[in-house]
């Protein structure tokens, strides 16, 4: 993963756990005030409802505030409240009607409101940017509507959530210029350790070279002096095991680093290079008693890096090979899609009973197969999957193992075309 992917990410991370939470707070606020404003109308019209359908005066003894109430009657409140009421006989008659304190509506547009309340057969309710209550007198003979206008409530609540939306936004535009200034501070101990483990391997596997090759010299020599024996043919054996390592590890360390070093994407018949590279094993396969039955169509492009694209496809036929056990043949097909490719390589192999297997394999230095045995032709060293899964990334792709039924494991490599 390279320094650019890990700034990514980090930034990705911070950004949605801050989103998540300023998301989370400016809805809470809203929410705590839309009720606040709501707790106060209902008191309103409860004290409306108490005292016949009028405001009390302040300085009468309707006018003194209960303990519990949002609302608290100031001396304003009388001359600040747009209500109105109408008082309806049990024949539907209208006994009484209060229009005073409201200019906006006529008696036929009051009773028009009434009728919607019936309609509607609740006690307590919203019709347009009017909250109503019904007052039934005890006696049943006479019922009271009480509306109140709370449009002026309506707009500053609209007014107050797109403030804070604007101001949310702000402070994410903000907070994502302080966390892309910081990123590159944030993330540069990881990125320290990882070039240092890098260049660890590279330097290390480098290192190797220069023994094992005097080493296989010497073999070589000594063969010639003393002739061959099963000594010299098992430690030529371990000397070639521990030269396929070493190149794997630094193709490893390599892949680790700047994508620059593979240069420029091409554009690549895709399905000439897997059909090509997928040939290469079968003598392979028939020495393992397989065959290798292809299924790609011809005419597939993409643009990509040929080596590694051709390294990835090796590791996958190479690893279904290795590790087909049972009867059945491998597969390999190709197809395509408006913006992607998918490659399946699919083996014989019985479904492991740990699902976590199929994302482990993916790891350096994992075996799913417990047998280690060196003299085993499954024998490798857990590195080529890895490789691998670093070839489609580096695509823009990904790679996943999966298994189909429960003798059959399906590898499936998706590459973005460009």
């Amino acid at each position: 993963m390279n320094i650019q992917t890990y700034r990514r990410k980090f930034i990705l991370i911070a950004m949605s756990a801050m989103t998540a939470c300023l998301v989370l707070l400016l809805l809470m606020i809203n929410l705590l005030t839309f009720n606040s404003v709501v707790a106060e109308q209902r008191d309103i019209l409860m004290i409306l409802s108490e005292n016949g359908g009028s405001f009390p005066s302040f300085n009468s003894g309707f006018g003194k505030n209960k303990p519990g109430r949002s609302y608290q009657i100031t001396e304003e409140s009388e001359y600040r409240i747009r209500y109105f009421h109408v008082t309806v006989g049990p024949r539907g008659e209208i006994v009484s009607a209060n229009l005073k304190q409201i200019a906006a509506v006529n008696e036929a547009e009051a009773m028009e409101l009434v009728a919607q309340v019936k309609a509607a057969g609740k006690e307590y309710g919203w019709i347009g940017h009017y909250m109503y209550r019904v007052h039934v007198r005890e006696d049943g003979s006479l019922t009271r509507y009480i509306f109140l206008d709370w449009e002026e409530k309506i707009i500053a609540l609209k007014r107050f959530a797109l403030i804070s939306v604007v101001m949310g936004a702000v402070g994410l535009s903000v907070t994502f210029l302080i966390v892309l200034w910081l990123s590159k501070r944030a993330i540069h101990p990881v990125i320290v350790s990882s070039q240092r483990q890098q260049q660890f391997i590279t330097d290390a596997s480098h290192e190797l070279k220069t023994p094992l090759s005097a080493i296989s010299v010497n073999m070589e020599l000594l063969g010639m002096e003393v002739g061959e024996n099963e000594w010299i043919t098992s430690t030529n054996e371990q000397l070639g095991t521990l030269r396929r390592l070493v190149d794997q590890l630094i193709c490893t360390a390599r892949m680790d680093e700047e994508a620059s070093l593979y240069g420029e994407k091409q554009l690549l018949d895709l399905s000439e290079l897997v059909t090509d590279a997928a040939t290469c094993f079968t003598p392979m396969a028939a020495a393992a008693g397989r065959t290798i039955e292809l299924n790609v169509p011809e005419k597939i492009t993409m643009r990509g890096n040929e080596e590694l694209l051709r390294r990835m496809i090796s590791v996958l036929c190479d690893n279904a090979i290795k590790h087909a056990t049972g009867e059945g043949c491998i597969t390999l097909s190709l197809s395509e899609r408006p913006k992607a490719i998918a490659l399946r390589i699919q083996n014989p192999w019985p479904a492991a009973k740990d699902s976590a297997v199929y994302e482990r394999m993916f790891d350096r230095f994992y075996k799913a197969d417990p047998a280690r045995s060196k003299d085993s032709i499954r024998n490798g060293f857990g590195v080529g999957l890895s490789i691998a899964q670093k070839a489609a990334q580096w695509h823009g792709g990904s790679i996943k193992a999966a298994p189909v039924g429960m003798e059959q494991i399906c590898f499936t490599v998706t590459l973005r075309k460009k």
